[in-house]
């Protein structure tokens, strides 16, 4: 799965790997769909102190790099073609605890009645 795209080399370390997918037959939200399985498979990961890590392979602006992408993955793992894949989540234990990132001030993301910039 590290040569599905340039930017998922780093899969050749994890030693677990979950490839999400979508189906355009099935729901017409399927990309958010996914992108929300996405978002509860790494919660999960790192509630049971996995490192996770997310790999895009569905590309939206680029239609070409997209069905490249997705073929290899598709191909590799023999996905049905009426599922979009959308991308693969790494996992793996971290070999150290990542340092904390410096978290967005609430007052400069939530808004109350109307947007305030």
């Amino acid at each position: 799965m590290a040569n599905a795209t340039p930017f998922v080399s780093w899969l050749k370390e994890a030693k677990a790997a979950i490839a999400v997918t979508g189906c355009p037959e099935v729901s017409k939200y399927w990309l958010q769909d996914a992108s929300i399985a996405c978002g509860f498979i790494w919660l999960t990961a790192t509630e049971l102190g996995l490192g996770a890590a997310f790999g895009a392979i569905y590309h939206s602006q680029d239609q070409a790099e997209s069905k490249k992408r997705e073929d290899f993955v598709r191909t590799a793992l023999n996905i049905p073609s009426d599922r979009r894949v959308v991308a693969i989540l790494g996992l793996g234990y971290p070999e150290k605890e990542p340092p904390a990132k410096e978290m967005v001030r609430k007052e400069s993301i939530i808004h109350y009645e109307r947007f305030q910039t």
